[in-house]
């Protein structure tokens, strides 16, 4: 097409929409196609054949990623992510990297363990197109696992903060078949005296194992149980005497339990106890200890009578003074005519 002025003008709509990516040379004949004859003219020419250029080149077209990229561990391999093309169409690959890592290390196989990844999806070119491709970055993120079945057993007053799980603690959350074992941490009580629902801190639960890095365990709070005091019922021990002795007063333990002059586990703690003093109204104060669980009991208390002394006296005969008890000491024939009076007296505690 001519325009007024003489400009020549390829219409692409008619002359290049079929023409695919290449170089072309085109030539402008004036007048000979027609069978016409051009000729010169005032101030004009004869044009001679115009020879034409032109490359096509292949069409510019994008690629995008759609959607949310990433997703939280489960153990199967990452999905392909969505995506839109411009225009035209052509085989897609995915590819991923861990993020930050060299170009290099692209794979075709997708992740599925947690962490930061790099998506790269690309369009192949055609007759029309050229190639096309976009990143994105991704995580996956770490599943969440927290502890259930925590119960503290009650246990009886043994004086020190140790505790013990009634049960064992279970992770929720664990994909099955993965290679991931709950590693529990101690309880203990936050006081050792003998109370009511007792606060029992728990130091940090783990994960441990090959895919354990797939997850983030959330610890669990502090738990509660109850000190109980033991009390004795007397069936735990022996005493040697429940009314006066003349010997030593001895409190034995039965097997499997101790005896101790105070409630500390540390202390000194045996087989029996004795008291040696003489008393005519003590009390013997003193606690037990079971060896399989360690209870220490409420104090308990033995009263005793001890009296090792010999008792002591005298026999006066009618109350004679000192002379006369002498002589009589030599023959008690010297009275014998006489009527007499014999007192006898004695001392003794018991």
């Amino acid at each position: 097409r001519v325009s007024a002025d003489g400009t020549i003008v390829l219409d692409p709509e008619s002359l290049l929409l079929d023409l695919v990516p290449g170089t072309y040379t085109f030539t402008v004949s004036f007048g000979k196609a027609m069978g016409e004859t051009v000729v010169a003219a005032e101030g004009n020419e004869v044009p001679e054949n115009v020879t034409v250029t032109l490359t096509v080149r292949k069409a510019f077209r994008e690629i995008r990623l759609t959607g949310d990229l990433g997703k939280i561990y489960d153990s199967e391999p990452m999905a392909q992510p969505g995506y839109v093309v411009s225009a035209g169409a052509g085989q897609v690959k995915y590819e991923y990297k861990v993020r930050l890592e060299d170009n290099s290390t692209y794979t075709t196989t997708p992740p599925e363990k947690a962490g930061e990844y790099t998506v790269r999806i690309t369009i192949s070119g055609d007759d029309y197109y050229d190639d096309a491709s976009d990143t994105g970055d991704f995580k996956i993120r770490r599943r969440k696992v927290t502890v259930a079945d925590i119960r503290i057993r009650d246990k009886f007053f043994d004086g020190t903060t140790k505790a013990e799980f009634d049960g064992v603690p279970t992770a929720n959350g664990l994909i099955d078949g993965d290679d991931v074992t709950l590693i529990c941490g101690e309880p203990s009580f936050a006081d050792a005296a003998v109370g009511d629902g007792v606060t029992v801190n728990i130091t940090a639960f783990a994960l441990r194992g090959a895919d354990a890095d797939n997850y983030t365990l959330i610890q669990p709070g502090s738990a509660a149980a109850s000190i109980k005091a033991y009390v004795s019922d007397g069936s735990e021990y022996t005493v040697s005497a429940r009314d006066w002795t003349r010997e030593d007063f001895v409190v034995r333990a039965k097997d499997g339990w101790q005896l101790s002059l105070t409630n500390t586990p540390d202390g000194a703690w045996s087989d029996e106890l004795t008291v040696l003093e003489e008393d005519n109204d003590g009390t013997l104060t003193f606690y037990l200890k079971r060896a399989a669980d360690g209870a220490i009991s409420e104090a308990v208390s033995e009263g005793y009578k001890i009296d090792k002394t010999a008792p002591t006296g005298e026999i006066r005969i009618d109350e004679r003074n000192f002379w006369q008890t002498f002589l009589n000491k030599i023959t008690f024939g010297l009275f014998f005519g006489e009527e007499q009076t014999v007192t006898v007296s004695a001392a003794d505690n018991s």
